[in-house]
């Protein structure tokens, strides 16, 4: 059996943010939709997290706090940042920056690689993710994350291309450079809920960001790029499958998936090796396996957009 030695755990379905481009927050939101909530919220209590960091402890390497919410407003996160460094898990949060200032002690103990979201500049930013201040409270973040004695070198901004916050790269860019924070820029997931891509200028600033030394993600040439933002669905084809071996994801209810799988069992009913192992999970394995060396290629509603493709068979 295939074990992962990556979990993302999305400590909590809630966020302080409302991204336009957000697939649970922003337009079709899955988890609050127009203000309406559309899923009963839940948190991963620190019993059962306890549990589960026992149960993979020597097996997985690297837990990711990522998913349908913010984790940081896990009312209990800095005692489950310290638990899981503690038991010596390698620990990456990915955050909108905003609850830094009172964490970043913390977060600077016990997670080595941080990801904070910034999808323009000042106003502009803030406009796209609904809140008042939050640029201002990110950088404050960013900046706390980097200072003293438990400085850390894996900090960077990541930002999201949409046809909203074109003419926000430059300022991006530049303020990387002033502030030394590199920054990665990855597409829109949903490019066919929003306003659509202007695909000359977006190939432009494509090469305008590679050419200045920056990375853009997925690493696909530019053309393959425009389709990616184009209408319709979009799998790299042929393309090899190793995510779904390596990494497996826990919703903030229990529920153990990755990517757009089943739900292969839930934490509250059973433990994590128990679902690692167990026929599920096996046969969608199976299922990606066969798929990937067939003539028709992955699944579109599977695999449409992945954000792990891989570069192409040979």
């Amino acid at each position: 059996m295939n074990t992962p030695t990556s979990l993302k755990v999305d400590l909590i379905n809630d966020c302080n943010e409302r991204c336009s481009f957000c697939p649970y927050y922003g337009a079709e939101g899955r988890v609050i939709n127009e203000g309406l909530r559309l899923i009963p919220k839940t948190v991963l209590d620190l019993p059962l997290l306890t549990r589960l960091f026992e149960d993979v402890q020597g097996v997985v390497r690297r837990i990711k706090f990522s998913g349908q919410g913010e984790a940081s407003l896990h009312p209990q996160f800095r005692e489950i940042i310290a638990l899981a460094h503690s038991m010596g898990f390698d620990l990456k949060l990915i955050t909108n920056g905003t609850t830094l200032k009172r964490n970043a002690a913390d977060v600077q103990a016990h997670v080595r690689d941080v990801s904070v979201s910034i999808h323009g500049v000042g106003e502009v930013h803030d406009q796209i993710v609904g809140l008042r201040g939050a640029f201002d409270k990110a950088m404050t973040g960013l900046d706390l994350l980097r200072e003293g004695e438990g400085a850390l070198e894996e900090v960077r901004m990541v930002f999201v291309i949409t046809a909203t916050n074109l003419d926000q790269i430059s300022s991006i860019m530049a303020l990387s450079k002033e502030k030394g924070i590199p920054v990665i820029f990855y597409l829109d997931f949903l490019p066919g809920l929003h306003a659509p891509m202007p695909l000359d200028r977006f190939r432009q600033t494509i090469e305008e960001i590679r050419s200045a030394g920056f990375t853009v993600s997925p690493n696909l040439p530019v053309e393959e790029l425009a389709r990616f933002m184009s209408p319709g669905s979009y799998v790299l084809q042929p393309h090899d499958c190793d995510h779904v071996e390596k990494e497996l994801e826990i919703d903030s209810n229990g529920d153990v998936y990755v990517c757009r799988s089943e739900i292969m069992g839930n934490l509250h009913q059973e433990s994590m090796r128990s679902i690692i192992e167990g026929t599920t999970r096996r046969r969608f394995l199976t299922v990606i396996e066969q798929e990937t060396h067939s003539e028709c290629g992955l699944d579109k509603k599977l695999c449409d957009r992945c954000c792990y493709q891989h570069p192409l068979l040979k």
